[in-house]
């Protein structure tokens, strides 16, 4: 519990390097409310803690994430974000994507 709060930390912090590092932990940890703690970075002011985001809520909710890309993508118009969450939704091959 005390390392996840040292990440919740670090998701404050204004280097977006500290911030795409406490996600890719928050992922891998994967607590009960991880999507709740990823899903506002979809929202962050930089593309790549955007990108890291995407990937690690894949992660922790796998297929799931699908529609959350997809409205993503309505109002994403970084290139490099939209790749990676392109990338994303073209691990699943469903009817939905």
């Amino acid at each position: 519990m005390e390392k996840l709060n040292d990440l919740l930390k670090k998701l404050k912090n204004k280097d977006p390097d500290v911030r795409e590092d406490a996600l890719d932990m928050i992922g891998d940890l994967k607590p009960k409310n991880a999507f709740d703690i990823i899903f506002p970075f979809l929202k962050d002011s930089d593309a790549g803690v955007r990108e890291t985001a995407i990937c690690n809520l894949q992660d922790v909710i796998g297929e799931k994430v699908i529609p959350y890309i997809e409205e993503f993508l309505k109002k994403e118009n970084e290139y490099k974000v939209v790749r990676i969450a392109f990338t994303v939704l073209a691990d699943y091959h469903t009817e939905q994507v």
